[in-house]
């Protein structure tokens, strides 16, 4: 693992996203990694399902996230308040109270599954709120991530993908005007 000059392993920026329209119905979930350095492109992965639901493609986002970087430390920008609860709140509290709690609750296998990921981790990741969709393009890898987690729903099916993808960091309206 490579080292900053302080001794401290960098850490990745990714975002995530997911969900479908009608909900539930056909979905799409992504992450994009912050780009190696400015304007060269940036890995991401994504996968669609035929049907799920907006909160299933949200953690499944985190999910694949935490899978791809099982040994860097990561700063994970999410727009779902839920799929983050889920994984580091509501979740460990369900299994902690036992099954009669947690066995009322939707999405329990996938929490649970990832909530394990998480704890089997050496790095570390910490999480960032990011404001869904916005138009200002204020979060570019949220941006990335929303424009990807749509393009994978709008396939209807089941299928995954990884590659690379331009991240557009140019602020736009109100944003851009008052930063000049």
């Amino acid at each position: 693992m490579t080292t900053t000059t302080t001794g401290i392993p960098p850490v990745l920026t990714v975002a995530t996203d997911g969900g479908c329209n009608p909900n539930p119905g056909p979905g799409g979930w992504a992450w994009v990694a912050e780009e190696p350095a400015p304007g060269e492109p940036a890995r991401y992965g994504a996968g669609s399902f035929r049907k799920t639901t907006n909160n299933i493609a949200e953690l499944t986002a985190i999910k694949e996230v935490l899978l791809a970087f099982p040994d860097t430390a990561l700063t994970i920008e999410f727009d779902s308040q839920y799929a983050k609860k889920c994984v580091t709140e509501w979740g460990p509290n369900w299994r902690r109270q036992g099954e009669a709690v947690w066995s009322t609750k939707k999405n329990v296998d996938l929490i649970f599954e990832i909530i394990d990921i998480l704890q089997a981790r050496t790095a570390a990741v910490f999480w960032r709120k990011v404001k869904a969709h916005a138009r200002d393009n204020r979060h570019p890898l949220n941006t990335a991530v929303d424009k990807l987690a749509s393009r994978m729903s709008s396939i209807r099916g089941d299928t995954r993908e990884e590659g690379t993808v331009l991240i557009d960091r140019e602020l736009r309206g109100a944003a851009s005007r008052a930063r000049r």
